[in-house]
Protein backbone atom coordinates (compact mmCIF):
# COMPACT_ATOMS: atom_id res chain seq x y z
CA UNK A 1 0.00 0.00 0.00
CA UNK A 2 1.67 3.37 -1.23
CA UNK A 3 1.12 6.91 -0.36
CA UNK A 4 1.18 9.66 -2.54
CA UNK A 5 2.35 13.07 -2.20
CA UNK A 6 -1.11 14.19 -1.66
CA UNK A 7 -4.33 14.07 0.30
CA UNK A 8 -6.40 10.97 2.03
CA UNK A 9 -8.51 10.76 4.22
CA UNK A 10 -8.33 8.40 6.95
CA UNK A 11 -11.81 7.44 9.33
CA UNK A 12 -12.94 4.87 11.75
CA UNK A 13 -15.39 3.54 9.21
CA UNK A 14 -12.58 3.13 6.53
CA UNK A 15 -14.19 3.20 3.26
CA UNK A 16 -13.41 2.17 -0.86
CA UNK A 17 -11.93 5.94 -1.29
CA UNK A 18 -9.13 5.46 1.20
CA UNK A 19 -6.40 3.93 0.85
CA UNK A 20 -5.34 4.36 4.90
CA UNK A 21 -6.20 1.59 7.79
CA UNK A 22 -7.86 3.25 10.49
CA UNK A 23 -4.73 2.96 12.59
CA UNK A 24 -1.26 2.08 11.38
CA UNK A 25 2.05 3.56 10.04
CA UNK A 26 2.93 5.73 7.42
CA UNK A 27 5.03 4.84 5.17
CA UNK A 28 2.92 1.55 5.35
CA UNK A 29 4.37 -1.66 6.48
CA UNK A 30 5.63 -4.65 4.43
CA UNK A 31 4.08 -8.15 6.46
CA UNK A 32 7.05 -10.48 6.05
CA UNK A 33 6.55 -14.51 6.88
CA UNK A 34 6.41 -15.89 10.26
CA UNK A 35 5.68 -14.08 13.72
CA UNK A 36 7.44 -12.77 16.24
CA UNK A 37 7.93 -12.28 20.29
CA UNK A 38 9.81 -9.57 22.12
CA UNK A 39 10.86 -9.23 25.77
CA UNK A 40 12.83 -5.90 26.94
CA UNK A 41 14.40 -5.44 23.37
CA UNK A 42 14.81 -8.98 21.93
CA UNK A 43 13.04 -9.83 19.10
CA UNK A 44 12.46 -13.51 18.17
CA UNK A 45 10.76 -14.96 15.31
CA UNK A 46 8.74 -18.10 14.54
CA UNK A 47 8.94 -18.97 11.07
CA UNK A 48 11.10 -16.14 10.26
CA UNK A 49 13.28 -14.57 7.66
CA UNK A 50 14.96 -11.69 9.27
CA UNK A 51 18.53 -11.69 7.70
CA UNK A 52 16.82 -12.28 4.57
CA UNK A 53 13.96 -10.35 4.34
CA UNK A 54 14.81 -7.00 6.63
CA UNK A 55 17.51 -6.59 4.77
CA UNK A 56 17.95 -2.87 4.57
CA UNK A 57 14.81 -1.86 6.89
CA UNK A 58 15.41 -0.08 10.09
CA UNK A 59 12.41 -0.24 11.54
CA UNK A 60 10.07 -2.78 12.94
CA UNK A 61 6.20 -2.14 13.24
CA UNK A 62 4.22 -3.76 15.77
CA UNK A 63 0.63 -4.02 15.38
CA UNK A 64 -1.07 -5.04 18.20
CA UNK A 65 0.12 -1.42 20.08
CA UNK A 66 0.79 0.28 17.10
CA UNK A 67 4.21 1.39 17.40
CA UNK A 68 7.53 1.30 15.68
CA UNK A 69 11.13 0.45 16.44
CA UNK A 70 14.72 1.05 15.22
CA UNK A 71 16.21 -1.86 15.03
CA UNK A 72 19.77 -2.19 16.25
CA UNK A 73 21.26 -5.20 14.66
CA UNK A 74 20.30 -8.67 13.29
CA UNK A 75 21.70 -11.81 15.29
CA UNK A 76 20.06 -14.30 11.98
CA UNK A 77 16.82 -15.66 10.60
CA UNK A 78 14.90 -15.84 13.53
CA UNK A 79 17.06 -13.22 16.68
CA UNK A 80 17.09 -9.34 15.91
CA UNK A 81 17.66 -6.43 18.70
CA UNK A 82 15.64 -3.44 18.81
CA UNK A 83 17.09 -0.05 20.12
CA UNK A 84 14.56 0.64 22.16
CA UNK A 85 12.09 -1.89 23.26
CA UNK A 86 8.20 -2.01 23.10
CA UNK A 87 6.50 -0.60 25.64
CA UNK A 88 4.99 -3.95 26.09
CA UNK A 89 6.36 -7.55 25.75
CA UNK A 90 4.93 -8.50 22.56
CA UNK A 91 3.76 -12.60 22.35
CA UNK A 92 2.42 -13.96 18.60
CA UNK A 93 2.76 -10.37 16.26
CA UNK A 94 3.00 -10.52 12.86
CA UNK A 95 6.91 -9.51 12.17
CA UNK A 96 6.23 -6.36 9.67
CA UNK A 97 8.60 -4.03 8.56
CA UNK A 98 8.73 -0.34 7.32
CA UNK A 99 9.02 -0.05 3.45
CA UNK A 100 12.20 1.88 2.85
CA UNK A 101 10.37 4.97 1.58
CA UNK A 102 11.47 8.08 3.57
CA UNK A 103 8.64 11.37 3.55
CA UNK A 104 10.04 14.55 3.88
CA UNK A 105 6.81 15.65 5.55
CA UNK A 106 3.69 14.21 7.02
CA UNK A 107 0.59 16.95 7.79
CA UNK A 108 -2.38 15.94 9.54
CA UNK A 109 -5.09 17.75 10.38
CA UNK A 110 -8.17 16.01 12.00
CA UNK A 111 -11.69 16.53 10.26
CA UNK A 112 -13.55 14.40 13.17
CA UNK A 113 -15.00 16.10 16.22
CA UNK A 114 -12.98 13.65 18.64
CA UNK A 115 -9.48 13.61 19.86
CA UNK A 116 -6.98 11.14 17.23
CA UNK A 117 -3.63 10.50 17.76
CA UNK A 118 -0.82 11.45 15.24
CA UNK A 119 3.46 10.81 15.86
CA UNK A 120 2.43 9.99 19.67
CA UNK A 121 0.46 13.13 19.99
CA UNK A 122 -3.07 13.64 20.37
CA UNK A 123 -4.56 15.47 17.86
CA UNK A 124 -7.65 17.39 19.05
CA UNK A 125 -10.55 18.25 16.40
CA UNK A 126 -10.02 20.54 13.72
CA UNK A 127 -6.47 21.20 14.32
CA UNK A 128 -3.17 20.37 12.59
CA UNK A 129 -0.16 18.70 13.45
CA UNK A 130 3.20 18.59 11.23
CA UNK A 131 6.26 16.26 11.25
CA UNK A 132 9.33 17.36 9.19
CA UNK A 133 12.81 16.47 8.21
CA UNK A 134 14.53 17.26 5.14
CA UNK A 135 16.44 14.30 5.33
CA UNK A 136 13.84 12.38 5.95
CA UNK A 137 11.35 11.67 8.59
CA UNK A 138 11.33 8.12 11.23
CA UNK A 139 7.95 5.91 10.59
CA UNK A 140 4.91 7.81 12.09
CA UNK A 141 1.79 6.22 13.50
CA UNK A 142 -1.62 7.52 13.78
CA UNK A 143 -4.72 6.27 14.91
CA UNK A 144 -8.10 7.64 13.20
CA UNK A 145 -10.43 6.35 16.30
CA UNK A 146 -13.84 7.47 15.69
CA UNK A 147 -12.14 10.47 13.97
CA UNK A 148 -11.19 11.77 10.81
CA UNK A 149 -7.79 12.17 9.51
CA UNK A 150 -6.51 13.86 6.53
CA UNK A 151 -3.22 13.67 4.98
CA UNK A 152 -0.49 15.59 3.18
CA UNK A 153 2.45 13.56 2.54
CA UNK A 154 5.37 15.22 0.65
CA UNK A 155 8.33 12.25 0.06
CA UNK A 156 11.90 12.97 0.04
CA UNK A 157 13.87 12.88 -3.32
Amino acid sequence: MGFPSSFADVTKEVTGVSSFPTAGVIPAATTLTGTFTSVGSIVTGVGTFFESEIMGSKWLYSASLNQVRQIRQIYNQTTLHLVTPFTANIAGAEAVRITGVKNKSVSCFNRGVTTAVFNNRDIIANTTENASNEWGLTPITYDAISSTLQFQIIRSV
